[in-house]
């Protein structure tokens, strides 16, 4: 494992794959834990352990898939274009995790990177994900609803009232 910067990006190498900030990849948290948690890469740091050796640990901002946060069903999500591969981007403040978490990269798209269109072109391709919303728990009903566009901005409520239409069960009143 290594650390290094070129031209003023830092990048981690680990078991032969270079990671840089920015960049997501899937990590294991948790030592022995069969799933795999979805990360942004903010910061590589390198801190000094109890026995005066060098550790590298990465800041890292988690992207939620909607099962995650929602496994009773109960909260209601901006409309998807993929289920499984929409995810939600975290927020809050960034959460240090050793090197040796990581699992292997993988993409996700941000809403720059998305057409415009409802479609998402790379549904079949493994590891390929991508975020249009902001997941901000901290906030919740006090300065910003628990979800967001890119930066905070509010959704337009066309979107939340279609969004709506479509959770409600057939012949159902809304709740």
């Amino acid at each position: 494992m290594s650390v290094r910067s070129a031209e003023g990006v830092l990048a981690v190498r680990h078991n032969d794959v270079e990671y840089h900030v920015r960049s997501c990849a899937l990590l294991r948290p948790f030592a022995n834990q069969p799933v795999t948690w979805l990360a942004r890469i903010d910061e590589v740091l390198a801190r000094i352990d109890n026995r005066n050796k060098s550790r590298t640990y990465l800041g890292v901002r988690w992207l939620y898939r909607r099962t995650d946060l929602n496994p009773s069903q109960a909260t209601h999500f901006p409309p998807t274009r993929h289920d499984a591969k929409e995810l939600y981007l975290y927020t809050g403040k960034l959460d240090e995790v050793s090197v040796d978490a990581l699992v292997r990269p993988c993409r996700v798209l941000s809403p720059d990177q998305l057409p415009v269109d409802a479609s998402f072109p790379h549904g079949d391709e493994p590891d390929t994900y991508f975020w249009r919303f902001e997941y901000s728990p901290q906030y919740r009903g006090v300065e910003r609803p628990l979800f967001s566009l890119q930066g905070g901005k509010p959704i337009p409520a066309a979107m939340l009232r279609d969004a709506t239409a479509r959770q409600r069960p057939r012949g159902g009143a809304p709740s």
